[in-house]
């Protein structure tokens, strides 16, 4: 499980794939932004699931250095969020998951 964080020195090599899970009770919310450069190392996607690996969200690409999307837990349970280059490279990034109440 990833924990609530900055977490740096990621890299993805494409067409490979990370995913993060986290654990969050019902009524919380689990947010993870990914920094990296879109220009220089290439682009990544992001998607989040919920417990049963149904599809709730995919973030939407913006021409900044950030992408981010977010899980509010309708039940508890674990949640997976999955990050994959969009083109094959290598590209380094960094993620950071905020856990709270909304």
């Amino acid at each position: 499980p990833m924990a609530a964080g900055n977490h740096s020195d990621l890299k993805i090599c494409g067409p490979e794939e990370d995913w993060y899970s986290v654990w969050l009770e019902q009524g919380q919310y689990g947010q993870l932004t990914l920094t990296f450069d879109p220009y220089l190392d290439g682009m990544l996607e992001l998607e989040v699931y919920d417990p049963d690996g149904v599809l709730i969200r995919q973030a939407e690409w913006m021409p900044s250095y950030e992408i981010g999307t977010f899980a509010h837990a309708v039940i508890s349970g674990t949640y997976f969020f999955r990050v994959k280059a969009k083109y094959p490279g290598v590209i380094p990034y960094t993620a950071n998951m905020n856990i709270g109440l909304r």
